[in-house]
């Protein structure tokens, strides 16, 4: 198993603090808005409304996941566990731990923990 170099861990590092940043002013940003109300308007305007809020409430669900996920990574990092797969130890691909930050599994072993899943859903 090659660990990753501290640079690489600082590069890291810095691009989950930036996405933990944005993430953070969006929501703050969203909590400063002026709330929208359902008493004025026809029956467009309210479905719209509420359209508006539901598709609000999923990107704040997807927020806090995403945060979650970055708490993790951080963690890791501190811990020098981050960019390793549990399973062979072997590094992880940069593009796929940017796009899934608590990534614990290469693609390899993903696949293959994949695959059981679906013998025994099936089984």
């Amino acid at each position: 198993m090659t660990k990753p170099t501290k640079n690489k861990f600082k590069a890291f590092k810095d691009f989950f603090l930036i996405k933990k940043q944005e993430i953070l002013d969006l929501n703050l940003k969203k909590a400063n808005e002026v709330p929208v109300t359902l008493d004025v308007g026809d029956e467009m305007d309210i479905a719209q409304v509420i359209t508006i809020e539901d598709m609000n409430n999923k990107l704040n669900q997807r927020n806090k996941a995403m945060l979650a996920r970055i708490n993790i990574a951080l963690e890791k990092i501190e811990k020098n566990t981050f960019g390793c797969c549990e399973s062979c130890e072997e590094d992880i691909y940069e593009a796929r731990l940017k796009a899934i930050p608590d990534c614990r599994l290469c693609i390899n072993c993903a696949e293959q923990e994949e695959k059981i899943r679906k013998q025994y859903r099936s089984a």
